[in-house]
């Protein structure tokens, strides 16, 4: 995390900047309650959206992170010495970051775009590599809040039910909604709830790992990728998905959530 921390966060005159975000999950989470949503919106933590939030292809358009989010990340990470005990200071920590890191992401994907038109292996795979590490990065920071674990989300859904056969409809018409949005021949989201970052079976990174194995396929072979095939097997992945389960509770510390996400803009207070 630390490098990509490097590209978002401005350095001042100088070349100073704030430490590196390696505290940030260093005190226990707190304790998540299966459908608890204190806010009381649908969304816990607002919703998110970004370039690598939508269902991979060529048409990712490269973008960077926000400068003023950038800024504020480092000014959060100089105040985490003082802060860094509080517990909603640690939710604003995490949340900027988590959408720094975002707006980051959207480079990374241009990068790999790049690479691919350019039929270059080596530097295809040094920006797939970045990618999916950003990937993981953004699953480690976020999987530390209980607010980004799609299970509450979808205990929410859930607890309306009467019975056991609602729960499941329920529960993938929640999945449903965060992906297919529909049926499966629909367009993939390109906003989703922040609670997509806890999602132990994953999201992101498998797609994002589909399209770039095809992409090196593709440029290994010289021939155009099938984007129609591609399509195709994204969409079917993700009605799987949708019949998935995920955790309500972080990880215990040091252990990965397995659930790569976060993309950018939160609403959440």
């Amino acid at each position: 995390m630390e490098a990509a921390w490097r590209e978002a966060v401005p350095s001042r005159p100088g070349g100073s900047r704030p430490g590196p975000p390696a505290a940030t999950g260093s005190s226990p989470p707190r304790p998540a309650t299966p459908g608890d949503s204190s806010s009381g919106a649908l969304l816990p933590a607002g919703t998110i959206e970004g370039d690598i939030c939508a269902r991979p292809s060529l048409e990712v358009k490269k973008s960077g992170p926000d400068p003023e989010v950038a800024e504020a990340w480092g000014k959060l990470l100089e105040a985490s010495g003082d802060l860094g005990g509080v517990d909603a200071f640690r939710f604003d920590l995490v949340n900027v970051a988590r959408e720094a890191l975002s707006g980051l992401g959207g480079t990374y994907a241009g990068d790999v775009l790049a690479a691919g038109a350019a039929r270059d292996r080596k530097a295809l795979d040094e920006a797939g590599r970045r990618l999916v590490g950003l990937l993981q990065d953004l699953d480690d920071l976020a999987g530390t809040r209980p607010e980004f674990l799609l299970g509450r989300w979808l205990e929410d859904a859930k607890r309306w039910a009467a019975s056991d056969a609602e729960r499941r409809l329920l529960e993938r018409n929640a999945r449903t909604l965060i992906t297919l949005w529909g049926s499966k021949g629909q367009r993939a989201q390109r906003v989703l709830p922040a609670a997509v970052v806890g999602d132990a079976p994953g999201l992101l990174l498998p797609r994002w790992e589909l399209f770039l194995r095809r992409l090196e396929e593709s440029v290994a072979s010289g021939t155009p990728l099938n984007e129609g095939r591609l399509e195709a097997d994204l969409r079917t992945w993700e009605d799987g998905w949708t019949r998935g389960a995920s955790p309500t509770r972080p990880p215990r510390e040091g252990k990965r959530s397995g659930s790569p996400g976060g993309c950018g803009r939160s609403t959440a207070a």
